[in-house]
């Protein structure tokens, strides 16, 4: 699967800070992440728990420009 990489500097509306939609990451046809949804906020704190193997790390990979998604998108508000 081609790998393009969807990590875009604005997310669409003001007060979020980090909008992650639908996101699906596979290595070597193993699908590690199905899927996830989630946003960030201003003044909201954010914490991933879960047991070895559950994608915390792939996730934040994907959140830092490390791996680009398999499919998805990834918006993150850059401090101007």
């Amino acid at each position: 699967m081609d790998e393009a990489k969807t990590v875009t500097a604005q997310p669409p509306e003001e007060d979020v800070v980090m909008r992650v939609e639908d996101v699906t990451k596979e290595f070597n046809g193993t699908r590690v992440l199905d899927r996830i949804s989630f946003e960030l906020r201003r003044g909201e704190v954010l914490g991933f728990l879960g047991p070895n193997g559950a994608g915390k790390t792939t996730t934040m990979r994907i959140l830092t420009g490390f791996f680009p998604p398999n499919k998805g998108k990834v918006w993150v508000r850059t401090c101007a």
